[in-house]
């Protein structure tokens, strides 16, 4: 299944939504500030958030993500010029629901789309 990725940004809104104020800047200290990890990572587990960083060395969490952003780029970003931002957002969401989850074949998945391998996963559970 998909998951949710989790960032400063995602973590103040929840928060907000809880009735909790705390702003992007503290989070941020928390994750950066030596010793407070463990702080940190019980302050998430408090709030129902599952954090998915790595440790030390272990490079593959966020592969995924980069591999995606790259591609995101090389195909799309850096051929388009965007008007305003609202246009940026469309064309990209564009890209990410419409082509690269339906219809643009990955070879992770035996070349096929993000969404026919997941129904075909979950077929076979």
């Amino acid at each position: 299944m998909s998951r949710g990725v989790y960032g400063t940004r995602r973590i103040q809104k929840d928060l907000e939504e809880e009735g909790e104020t705390i702003s992007r800047c503290r989070i941020a200290r928390l994750m950066q500030l030596q010793g407070l990890q463990c702080k940190y990572q019980k302050f998430l587990d408090d709030h129902g958030f599952e954090c998915s960083m790595s440790r030390k060395g272990d490079c593959w969490d966020n592969a995924p993500a980069k591999s995606f952003f790259h591609t995101l780029k090389t195909e799309l970003v850096n051929h388009c010029q965007f008007a305003t931002r609202k246009e940026a957002k469309l064309t990209i969401f564009e890209y990410i629901e419409v082509f690269y989850n339906r219809q643009r074949k990955h070879l992770t998945n035996g070349y096929l789309s993000p969404t026919v391998f997941e129904e075909q996963t979950l077929e076979v559970a």
